[in-house]
């Protein structure tokens, strides 16, 4: 049985556990898992942005079916991301009119329901319209408060990828090379890739 133990919605990270051994999974999913240190489980679940999944949701019997549950979220929360705070009735053509204040009560909201719970594909969404408005866009203080929302969201995913990054047991996925030169230069490696928001390289199959 294949086991989800939690996942990120935003990136796709996952940490799941097969035959004894918990290990990370990142897009493009091959069904590769790198084994992590189990010492390092309890803080990556705890990390902001993981989700456990429903019970329903948590057993697999195959390798495939929970690369399609991941893939399946993965595109669901690309959906939602254009559907951000459409209650307000502020669609796209509205926020080309929609003043001042207005942005900054949904700037508020974004912060408040979106970022502040981790979700933060849908908040990139609704704060590029947000800047996208003329008086968003025009507006000093509702740009800066934007942006520092955006580079907050960053900074998160960075810290989780270099978290997740380095529980990862590089000398059971590469023993040759871990033998070879050390896990420094694997972990070196996938920090540049995690820091370009670039596909999780060591991943891949071999």
């Amino acid at each position: 049985m294949w086991r989800i133990l939690a996942y990120c919605r935003e990136d796709g990270w996952a940490i799941l556990e097969h035959a004894g051994t918990t290990g990370l999974l990142r897009p493009p999913y091959t069904g590769q898992v790198t084994p992590i240190d189990p010492a390092a489980l309890p803080r990556l679940l705890a990390e902001p942005g993981m989700v456990c999944p429903s019970a329903e949701h948590q057993q697999h019997p195959s390798r495939r079916a929970p690369l399609d549950f991941l893939n399946a979220e993965i595109l669901r929360s690309r959906a939602e991301a254009g559907r951000a705070l459409p209650e307000d009735g502020y669609g796209p053509r509205m926020l080309a009119m929609a003043p001042a204040p207005v942005l900054a009560r949904m700037l508020d909201r974004i912060e408040r329901e979106l970022v502040a719970q981790g979700r933060h594909e849908p908040a990139r969404a609704a704060l590029l319209a947000v800047l996208s408005a003329p008086a968003g866009f025009s507006n000093p203080n509702l740009h800066q408060r934007a942006v520092a929302l955006m580079t907050r969201m960053d900074a998160a995913a960075r810290g989780r990828s270099r978290l997740l990054a380095d529980a990862a047991d590089f000398s059971a996925r590469f023993p040759r090379v871990a033998g070879k030169f050390g896990t420094e230069p694997l972990r070196q490696f996938n920090a540049a890739i995690s820091g370009a928001h670039d596909i999780f390289g060591l991943n891949r199959a071999a």
